[in-house]
């Protein structure tokens, strides 16, 4: 091959490996680059059976009892499936979605089952990370809404903002719990009738 040719090849090549790399990495990078710039924070590498767990906002840890403020919880469970928990002091634990969730390229991704014909208002992705100061710490933070909250929000406490935005892994589920835990809740908090549907199919 004549040594010119060599050289278009080569530059050819490297064009194909960095604009047509998976847009979805790329997206993500942007994001989580969004969030390094302003405070120490790290991707978390970790298999979906990792990730699995109870997932909160943590400024929803001070809210007294007898508070009318919105609790949430997401419920991901060892088996892909999840339940999106809303709970206040006028309204009981209730479902406001529920799906199957999965880990691609350190995001996760989450789909509601097709009984959940409503807005459950839940972002669909969200980067999976950790400040660098918490090596053990899981957080999920929206890679749309939430990331630019948190652009708003950021001013001199990034970290501030972070916590306020992210949902903060409160304690794993273990597979041997997951079933009962999951029927429990379905049993006390799933309550299609309140956004006036009735399905018919589930988990």
């Amino acid at each position: 091959m004549h040594p010119s040719l060599g050289g278009g090849m080569s530059a050819l090549v490297f064009f194909l490996l960095v604009f047509f790399q998976p847009t979805h990495g790329r997206a993500t990078d942007i994001q989580l680059g969004r969030i390094s710039s302003r405070l120490p924070v790290e991707p978390v590498h970790a298999s979906a059976s990792e990730v699995a767990g109870v997932y909160g906002h943590q400024r929803e840890d001070t809210v007294s009892a007898d508070s009318s403020q919105v609790r949430t919880a997401l419920y991901l469970f060892p088996d892909g499936t999840y339940l999106f928990v809303q709970r206040a002091s006028i309204m009981p634990a209730t479902i406001f979605d529920k799906g199957h969730w999965k880990v691609v390229a350190d995001v996760l991704e989450v789909s509601s089952a097709r009984d959940v014909t409503w807005n459950p208002d839940l972002e669909r992705k969200f980067l999976i990370l950790r400040r660098t100061s918490h090596p053990e710490e899981f957080l999920l933070v929206g890679t749309d809404l939430a990331v630019k909250r948190f652009e708003r929000l950021a001013g001199n406490d990034a970290e501030g903002a972070l916590m306020t935005v992210a949902r903060k892994r409160k304690r794993v589920i273990e597979p041997e719990r997951s079933t009962r835990l999951k029927d429990y809740l379905m049993r006390k908090a799933w309550h299609p009738e309140r956004f006036g549907d009735e399905p018919s199919t589930s988990l």
